[in-house]
């Protein structure tokens, strides 16, 4: 049977410059016709003019390509070939790629921060059932207990015994990071950025200022995640990134701040705000944060865990930090012969230096209260200018640097050993333990995972060039395997991001605004007071909790945090990845600062 041709339409790339204008709430494209090589899109969006003037920001996009970059494919007009003979093999690869730090010190619990790499793992488009993605695990220490953490009813209490008897390893945690998601509604070939807050031992979990992981649940009566920057606009299926990232990286910062310091209560909620500060070519600043109330609430009115969660309780100081590139989910294509099967996965590309290296993470660092916690409280008791210093700031010593001493490979096809992968590849230290990675050990193949293999018996042996005739007639060389597709997402059946039924609070002057991002979507949000927002409001705090936390807000907004005054240091190799212009927003006259940008929905542009 030979394979079916399928056909290379692409995408438009959503690049191009942001012209404000607020006299309507409407968003046209733009075709722009003045370079050669190819067309871009322009978004156009509203700001208010006076009468008498009309401010625009334009941003410039021209730039010097020395590559050509392909917008990716539309799994709409992918025509898939699976060979007749060959079964589908769920999560066939799967495991651990992991590095191990040094530990920290005591009181280094205030925050956690380090550099995450970028990149495009497809060529053309995002396969279908496909999860893996790098980052950590922030959980609070309850190393002093072993009582059950997780209430009855919860999913680790019900369905994983071996986390008893504590569960504290599943009760709460901070993950997420770039990646890939079974659950992406708008599959993209280059990775996004995505949090992932587990706030009750994975019975629901949540990624944005206003969904579910997954987007079916807009956690109406549940409290979850706050936006807090005004001028990223943080999209529910992800941050996405300009085309073109190859292995630059993004600096990532989770803080404990104390936003609600010095405000009386008669509840046990606690005082930590955890707080995501990224680092990138073009923003640079706070973004999104967890709400005290989202931990607490599992732990009210359940004794084990009060006070057990990471509203009141900070990370393990002497922790030894574990990085991971984690798959979930690759399945395979098995063709069985009459002694052994040959398999297909997914072919996964890699960024490598001129070292021969892809770096997953670098420059991990612990935070001291000193570095941005007391500067806050500060402010909140004594209205002392909140200081605009790095986290990291070299000349005062308010974080620990933290090295990797250790990597291990944990990846296994069929849960067997890869036999002789280590002519190819291996994970190992750089840089005298500032970062860690894969190490290409033959530079012929480097920047590819091997994506052939054969098993017979207890072993798995990698294929390679010139393959044998009883592997080219499996067909597995002209497989096209099926995308991640638009519309209905297979796993969540949903097409888009939804507000409530009853729908969002209405948004500062009841105007909203659209921009198009590179991923084929298109983000509705509005411009909120920072307390307004839903995320806040569904809180119900006193008129105090309120008025301080606005306070408080408005002085972030009002340091100088940004690119030019970035919140960490660069990092040691490598540049700074670039996010999607699309989500860098330049707030509206008269709310540049104490606003914030909420999306509304998200949807496909062109449906």
């Amino acid at each position: 049977m030979k394979k079916v041709i399928f056909l290379i339409i692409f995408f438009s790339a959503c690049v191009g410059s942001e012209v404000a204008d607020e006299s309507t709430t409407t968003s046209t494209t733009v075709k722009d016709t003045s370079t050669t090589s190819s067309s871009t899109t322009t978004t156009v969006k509203d700001t208010t003019t006076t009468s008498s003037s009309t401010t625009t920001t334009v941003k410039d996009t021209t730039t010097t390509v020395e590559k050509e970059i392909k917008p990716p494919l539309n799994p709409d007009l992918v025509q898939t070939f699976i060979p007749d003979s060959a079964e589908l093999e769920g999560s066939t690869l799967k495991g651990y790629l992991h590095a191990y730090s040094t530990p920290g010190k005591n009181g280094s619990n205030y925050g956690i921060s380090f550099y995450t790499g970028i990149w495009s793992t497809f060529e053309e488009y995002l396969p279908l059932d496909f999860q893996r993605g790098h980052g950590t695990w922030i959980t609070p220490n309850n190393s002093d207990t072993e009582e059950p953490l997780c209430r009855p009813g919860t999913v680790a209490r019900e369905y994983w015994p071996e986390r008893a008897p504590s569960y504290r390893d599943v009760f709460q945690t901070i993950e997420g990071g770039p990646g890939y998601w079974g659950n992406t509604q708008f599959p993209d070939p280059q990775m996004k950025y995505r949090v992932n807050v587990v706030t009750d031992c994975y019975t629901t979990q949540t990624s944005s200022p206003g969904w579910n992981w997954g987007g079916t649940n807009t956690l109406n009566e549940q409290a979850g995640i706050a936006q807090i920057s005004n001028t990223l606009l943080y999209a529910p299926d992800g941050i996405t990134f300009q085309r073109g990232a190859s292995g630059s990286f993004l600096g990532q910062a989770w803080m404990n701040l104390p936003l609600t310091s010095g405000v009386e209560e008669t509840t046990l909620v606690g005082k930590n705000n955890w707080t995501l500060f990224l680092n990138a070519g073009n923003f640079s600043g706070p973004s999104v944060y967890v709400t005290p109330e989202a931990w607490f609430r599992i732990t009210d009115g359940y004794e084990p865990a009060q006070k057990r969660g990471l509203d009141s309780k900070l990370f393990d100081s002497y922790r030894n930090w574990s990085l991971a590139d984690e798959i979930g989910v690759i399945n395979g294509l098995v063709v069985k012969s009459s002694d052994s099967s040959f398999i297909r996965i997914p072919k996964m590309n890699y960024p490598v230096d001129e070292l021969g290296r892809t770096i997953y993470h670098q420059d991990l660092k612990a935070y001291y209260k000193t570095s941005i916690f007391d500067s806050i409280e500060r402010y909140i008791n004594k209205g002392t200018e909140l200081s605009s210093i790095r986290l990291d700031d070299k000349e005062r010593y308010h974080f620990e640097q933290l090295y990797f001493e250790d990597a291990d490979f944990g990846w296994r096809i069929k849960d067997k050993e890869i036999n002789n992968l280590n002519k190819i590849l291996s994970v190992d230290i750089f840089d005298n333990g500032l970062a860690w990675g894969i190490k290409w050990t033959n530079l012929k193949d480097a920047g590819v995972f091997p994506y052939y293999f054969v098993e017979k018996g207890n072993t798995i042996e990698i294929l390679e060039a010139p393959y044998s005739n009883e592997f080219i007639s499996t067909d597995l060389l002209e497989v096209v395997l099926p995308p991640n597709p638009n519309g209905a997402n297979p796993y969540t059946g949903i097409d888009s991001y939804e507000p409530p039924s009853n729908g969002w609070p209405e948004p500062e002057n009841g105007k909203t605004y659209e921009t198009i991002l590179n991923d084929g979507s298109t983000i509705l949000y509005g411009w909120y007071k920072f307390i307004d927002q839903p995320s806040i409001q569904k809180l119900n705090l006193s008129e105090e909790k309120r008025r301080k936390l606005q306070s408080v807000v408005e002085e972030i907004h009002r340091t100088n945090w940004g690119t030019k005054n970035p919140v960490l240091q660069p990092p040691s190799t490598g540049d700074l990845v670039f996010i999607d212009d699309a989500l860098i927003l330049t707030p509206p006259d008269g709310m540049e600062v104490g606003y914030v940008p909420i999306a509304l929905r998200q949807y496909e542009t062109n449906r």
